[in-house]
């Protein structure tokens, strides 16, 4: 599997009521399949993750013999959230559960480990301007027939260290609502995860140019209190 095609299986468009506000409504955010601790999960940004126990619908794909096909699935998750950093995750069992007992089938997709996910070390070694690639879906808009993600490339405004500890950066990458929660990669052929999306800068009605990031060892500090 090339590096494309292991990018647009990667991501997920997650749709979830937000009932954090006084009229709610359906919001929609990117996430990502990692495996963490040994577990596969859907990683996002925090911010969108209310209420922490929801009901959120995906977009889910399986293969009938070469042919892939992609259904909507709405599952019941739970969200384990970082006390500092903008992101979280909910794990993948329940949603891979409601899928099979739906179709019969075992979901496809692609995942990055920990080992994909670039170390404060490696991270600390990136240039300023260094191209990147994140794959999301603006506004919940994806390709018709397969609901793959689109494709966005940018470039790396500040590294974390440029400014505090807390390990978030800029970019200089057009993002609108929707790419909350998008996987930030070095645009090379190895798949090396810098960041996680978090926030577009300015007015969320219209494409930003600068956006923020969460760097990606922070995930690994998220705590999963059924362990």
């Amino acid at each position: 599997m090339n590096s494309y095609d292991f990018l647009k299986y990667l991501t997920v468009n997650i749709n979830a009521k937000n009932i954090s506000e006084d009229k709610p409504h359906i919001c929609s955010a990117t996430g990502f399949y990692a495996i963490i601790n040994n577990t596969p999960v859907i990683v996002t940004a925090r911010h969108f993750v209310i209420p922490t126990e929801s009901a959120i619908t995906v977009s889910v794909h399986y293969k009938e013999n070469d042919t892939i096909i992609t259904i909507p699935i709405t599952a019941n998750v739970r969200w384990y959230c970082s006390d500092e950093y903008d992101i979280a995750y909910c794990k993948v069992k329940p949603i891979a559960e409601k899928f099979k007992e739906i179709t019969e089938k075992e979901m496809f997709y692609t995942a990055i480990s920990e080992k994909d996910i670039m170390t404060k070390e490696e991270f600390n070694k990136i240039n300023i301007l260094s191209e990147v690639l994140t794959i999301g879906y603006p506004k919940g808009i994806s390709s018709t027939h397969h609901k793959f993600p689109l494709f966005k490339k940018g470039y790396i405004s500040s590294l974390p260290s440029d400014f505090t500890e807390d390990r978030e950066g800029y970019l200089d990458l057009c993002a609108e609502e929707g790419y909350s929660g998008s996987p930030i990669f070095l645009n090379n052929s190895q798949i090396k995860l810098v960041g996680v999306l978090v926030q577009c800068i300015g007015n969320s009605k219209k494409p930003q140019s600068t956006t923020i990031y969460v760097s990606a060892d922070k995930i690994l500090e998220i705590k999963d209190y059924d362990d």
